[in-house]
């Protein structure tokens, strides 16, 4: 996180979140985050990366480098610097001509929230942006990729993120509004399933993890004949019984 309030800035804007140069850059670790975290749930490496990052409660790491760089903008009207002003309104009069400054970056990155609009006119006009706002949106924005498949039939798909969405995943919460603020509904912070709050032997805790992501190794062996056929129970209801058989990680 040292400085990505400056540097990260290029790596900021919608669909970048999970591009292998933005993760390997996280501080000085040779092996990216994801590779961390999949180490630590004991999957391998082809395990999908948005359910690994949802299962750890772990945001991307995008996040937390915009929301950086916004609180780095405020604080540019926290302190009475003339000098740090006067950096800031240069970078913003370069828009206009340049593409690869950091004002650039952080407009481009703006795109695709819902207070887009509003952000950038606050930016353009040397503005603080509110940051509780911001926060949902950018949260809200990062959920995308779980909307869109929010009303697919995971008995109808072989994607390991419908089915993990569907059956095996922590719910999607919404914040809760308080009496002073309006409704933020870009999501609550995402809650780890409670298994991994127990003190289970690694090898549990592994092929718990493998099974809800979908990295296991179970194979199925289809019966040769028509009777052997009728007597078995299909894929799709079978994969519906062995989750309730680990219905309990959830709760």
């Amino acid at each position: 996180m040292c400085g990505c309030q400056v540097w990260s800035s290029g790596f900021l804007r919608e669909g970048d979140a999970l591009r292998p140069t933005l993760q390997t850059l996280h501080l000085s670790f040779r092996n990216s985050i994801l590779r961390v975290l999949k180490g630590t749930l004991g999957v391998k490496r082809s395990a999908p990366n948005w359910a690994v990052l949802r299962e750890c409660a772990h945001e991307p790491l995008q996040f937390y480098w915009f929301r950086a760089a916004i609180r780095f903008y405020n604080g540019f009207f926290s302190f009475n610097n003339a000098t740090l002003k006067q950096t800031l309104h240069a970078d913003l009069k370069l828009v206009p001509r340049a593409k690869t400054f950091w004002a650039s970056d952080i407009l481009r990155a703006f795109e695709g929230l819902r207070g887009c609009d509003t952000y950038t006119q606050a930016f353009l006009q040397g503005l603080p942006i509110r940051y509780l706002d911001f926060t949902a949106d950018l949260r809200f924005r990062m959920r995308k990729v779980w909307r869109d498949i929010a009303s697919m039939n995971p008995l109808e798909s072989d994607y390991k993120l419908v089915t993990n969405h569907s059956w095996f995943a922590c719910p999607l919460l919404d914040l809760q509004a308080d009496s002073r603020t309006r409704v933020r509904n870009g999501g609550a912070p995402l809650i780890p399933p409670c298994y991994l709050h127990h003190d289970l032997p690694k090898h549990v805790m592994r092929n718990v993890s493998r099974f809800r992501l979908r990295a296991h190794t179970l194979t199925w062996n289809p019966p040769s004949g028509a009777e052997e056929m009728a007597t078995v129970t299909s894929i799709p209801v079978l994969l519906i019984k062995m989750r309730c058989m680990f219905f309990f990680t959830q709760s």
